[in-house]
């Protein structure tokens, strides 16, 4: 059970003890962030949804503003913390341990055997990059803009249900600006960064260095066996110049390095392995709870005892530049980006191997990528009657994903065949891949958008983006060389030299055995198992969105929007069958939606409270869903097996349906109070998608079929309406500060961050999560001017623990294990997610 869980009236108390400001009202900011907030004098908020600069009430969307002060008042570190002030936005594995994806609006990327475009696309500079990256480390940051719905003809890439962008800070070409922050936690936490800006010339040549270092210990979780604990060390550091010859010419360049090292410890909960274990003849069969004891999901152990390391490292080199005509502009955005992710360690995941493996540790991802974009507009700055803008985009990437791995083990692995046991085992019996999983894609486009003023207060926008798309997926692969046990013995007269036993096509001669006394191996010999076949596809899509946008008044304005949405296809590798029904997977169609959308904004109290609410619904055809664990009929195995496909892309139709509602109220300078609630239902529209079902009676089974189950299929569907994310339906938050001068010069505050998540019948791992709330309170004192700032806060005050996510079947026993020992198939383990820990810490900042 969870150690404490807040009560909603808990939290709404501590949430009338001090109050933070609303999303829609920016703080007291530091001298050098004067020209850089999302907030001018009249307590407009300036937005670049639609690629210009214009009044976030005049724009037909839903947009969450996260201004670069509010990142630093609430210590918003990385995505999962951005995702804590934007509710509907989900920072999450789609299974414990795995990488984060972005979800919004109820759809989410899920995992895919293939390469497979998000469902919210990001930006940095207005340039798309890995999401991976950007959310792990957010510093130096001018403003983050999260757009909702449907995206696609202002933006180089396509997305269905949001996009998000990332202005980084650029460089003053007058003044000397900078800051330094410091923050260290209870949860070994050291995060420095820094920023400097320099005028090079006054008015036409500046630069703007940037870096930062963290240190913390991830998500707390430590390894019962070999007592390591998950970390990070992170550093990144960034160099902006800006050079403006003249007013009419503005060009930026950004160039960024990033590193990190992640030692990833898989949590787990569960018995430990209980059986039944049913041995074969001379076989010793271990004890129950041989791979560890009884672990309680609030544990927060892993029994891996190598964790897993990933090594990546990622530079972004990214141009902008603006050639203002006077009644028009020319604007180009450039990138290169070059990435490389290593993963090694971390295999022995159910400890039922009772070594940890030898080091060097193999690299189960060698990823190296290479990403250039280019993109061209013309566009009116201002007109009358009509504004618009034509342009063209192109991309392309190509990655290698390098893999060198233990495909399976051999007999030996438990020592002799004959009578194998735990205690004998070794590593050195096994077949090792060597393969490369090389993918490419190309985006070109053209786009064109109008704007027609219809009246003074009435605009009519139209956009449309026609994209020509090429992906081709690959795998080439070979299995080398290995040694395997063949349990007859040297011992037996004139067997010594273990001559007796043959080379064959597969295998060398016998020879006696360096790691089993007295017994005889053989050399398996190498092949390739994958030649190079690759998948190409070449698709045309149309992109298009119309609103309607009407102001009342200064301070009212409704709209209605329209959007047409597409992602492209992908595929499913790694298929172990030649059965067309299996192989009819191996690529899916594209996904295209349609979203109706309608909304109000509206202040009053002269601007003091504030409303923004939006409805809208989303249809799609062919969504792209992925369906997890799904076994099948593998008939490339002697004999015939079942197989499980540990994800199965596949289309299905769905459909989205929900509200946006954002309340904000600032009665004075020193009181301030803010809400938002998000509700997205998104379901498939009872679709049949594949899925694990024993007994054939259409639903999901927990249970693996056997051979004979199948009967003469070869995979099995049910009629879904499961959900497009592993997200609750709805959640909300609350965001609060009051503050009060203390001297002359420095002001004292307290602030709080509210979350509160319902039940989630769609928790990763197919079971329903409890609800939960997170409290956050920030407590400190500031220079009136902005210049410095120290405080303290503490997350998850209430030290709320609940399971959020778990894997959706027990760690696996591997098949060696299974053949030669007799074990069951579970390992008495299964991976697990809880919520943050609480974490109490010290924050510094100074401005210049």
């Amino acid at each position: 059970m969870r150690k404490f869980k807040a009560s909603s009236k808990l939290l709404l108390g501590a949430a009338l003890v001090g109050f933070w400001v609303p999303q829609v009202q920016a703080q007291s900011t530091a001298p050098e962030d004067a020209d850089e907030s999302a907030q001018s004098k009249n307590n407009e908020i300036v937005v670049t949804a639609r690629r210009n600069d214009e009044s976030l009430q005049d724009v037909p969307l839903t947009v969450n503003v996260v201004t670069d002060q509010k990142l630093k008042d609430l210590n918003l570190f990385n995505g999962s913390d951005l995702a804590a002030v934007v509710p509907g936005l989900n920072f999450a594995p789609t299974t414990p341990g795995n990488t984060p994806t972005l979800g919004l609006r109820g759809a989410a990327r899920g995992a895919a055997g293939g390469r497979l475009d998000p469902t919210v696309q990001t930006y940095l500079n207005e340039a798309p990059v890995s999401d991976v990256m950007v959310y792990q480390a957010l510093y130096d940051i001018g403003q983050v803009e999260v757009l909702r719905g449907p995206q696609g003809t202002l933006r180089g890439r396509p997305s269905s249900s949001g996009a998000i962008t990332i202005t980084t800070k650029r460089p003053d070409l007058n003044e000397v600006t900078g800051y330094v922050s410091l923050a260290v936690s209870s949860l070994d936490q050291m995060r420095g960064e820094a920023a400097v800006g320099l005028p090079i010339i006054k008015d036409v040549l500046a630069v703007r260095v940037a870096g930062i270092v963290d240190r913390n210990d991830g998500d707390g979780v430590r390894s019962l066996f070999s007592g390591r604990k998950s970390e990070q060390e992170l550093d990144s550091w960034r160099v902006s110049v800006r050079f403006q010859p003249t007013e009419a010419l503005d060009i930026n360049v950004m160039y960024q390095d990033f590193k990190s090292v992640r030692t990833v410890l898989s949590q787990v909960a569960g018995t430990g392995y209980q059986g039944p274990s049913t041995p074969p003849l001379g076989a010793t069969a271990p004890l129950a709870g041989f791979n560890g004891p009884a672990i309680s999901a609030f544990d927060r152990l892993s029994v891996v005892d190598v964790p897993l390391v990933r090594d990546e490292h990622h530079t972004n080199l990214i141009g902008q530049v603006n050639l203002d005509l006077g009644t028009h502009r020319i604007s180009y955005v450039g990138e290169y980006n070059k990435t490389r992710n290593m993963n090694s360690g971390g295999t022995n995941v159910g400890h039922i191997f009772p070594i940890p493996y030898p080091d060097p540790q193999l690299k189960t991802l060698d990823g190296r990528s290479k990403l250039i974009t280019s993109e061209l507009r013309f566009e009116t700055t201002g007109a009358d009657f009509w504004d618009y803008g034509v342009g063209a985009y192109y991309e392309k990437t190509t990655s290698d994903n390098i893999v060198d791995s233990v495909a399976s083990y051999l007999p030996g692995t438990f020592g002799n065949p004959r009578a194998p046991n735990l205690a004998s085992f070794n590593y050195n019996y096994n077949l090792i891949l060597q393969g490369n999983f090389p993918v490419s894609w190309k985006n070109q486009a053209i786009f064109a958008n109008s704007t027609f003023h219809v009246t003074p207060k009435t605009d009519f926008f139209i956009g449309a983006r026609h994209v020509w798309y090429q992906q081709s997926s690959d795998q080439i692969g070979n299995l080398l060389s290995g040694l395997s046990a063949t349990g007859l013995s040297t011992l037996i007269p004139g067997n010594s030299t273990c001559a007796f036993i043959p080379a064959s096509a597969a295998s060398s001669a016998g020879f006696p055995s360096t790691f089993i006394p007295g017994q005889c191996d053989i050399t398996i010999r190498g092949f390739q198992l994958f030649a190079s076949n690759p998948l190409v596809s070449k698709e045309k899509a149309w992109v298009y969105n119309a609103s309607l946008t009407h102001r009342f008044s200064d301070d009212m304005t409704a709209y209605l929007s329209f959007g047409h949405s597409w992602r492209p296809q992908t595929n499913n590798l790694n298929l172990q069958s030649t059965d067309s029904r299996i192989r009819a997977f191996a690529n899916t169609s594209s996904e295209t939606s349609d979203n109706f959308e309608v909304g109000l904004k509206m202040q009053a109290m002269d601007r003091k409270l504030t409303v923004n609410v939006a409805a809208f619904y989303q249809k799609y055809d062919g969504f792209l869903f992925s369906a997890l664990g799904v076994p099948y009929v593998s008939n490339t195995t002697t004999p015939i097996s079942v197989a499980s496909a540990a994800s199965l892309t596949v289309n299905a139709d769905a459909k989205v349906k929900g509200f946006d509602l954002e309340l904000g109220y600032r009665p004075s300078k020193q009181f301030s109070i803010s809400g938002n609630i998000n509700y997205a239902r998104g379901r498939l529209s009872n679709a049949s998608v594949p899925c694990n079902d024993a007994n054939a009676d259409g639903i999901p089974d927990a249970t693996i079929p056997t051979l004979a189950s199948f009967g003469t299929e070869a995979v099995r569907y049910c009629n879904s309406n499961s959900a497009l994310a592993f997200q609750s339906d709805w959640n909300a938050s609350m965001q609060a500060e009051y503050n009060m001068p203390v001297s002359n010069h420095t002001d004292a505050y307290i602030r709080t961050l509210i979350n509160y998540t319902p039940k989630n019948k769609f928790a990763p791992g197919s079971f329903t999560a409890d609800s939960y709330g997170l409290l956050n309170l920030y407590i400190g004192a500031r220079a009136n001017d902005g210049q410095w700032d120290i405080g303290a806060y503490a997350r998850n005050l209430t030290e709320t623990e609940e399971l959020v996510g778990q894997g959706t079947t027990d760690i696996s026993t591997p098949p060696i294990a299974q053949s030669a020992l007799g074990l069951a198939r579970s390992a008495g383990y299964r991976s697990v997610t809880l919520t943050p820990r609480r974490e109490f810490g010290l924050t510094f900042r100074f401005n210049w």
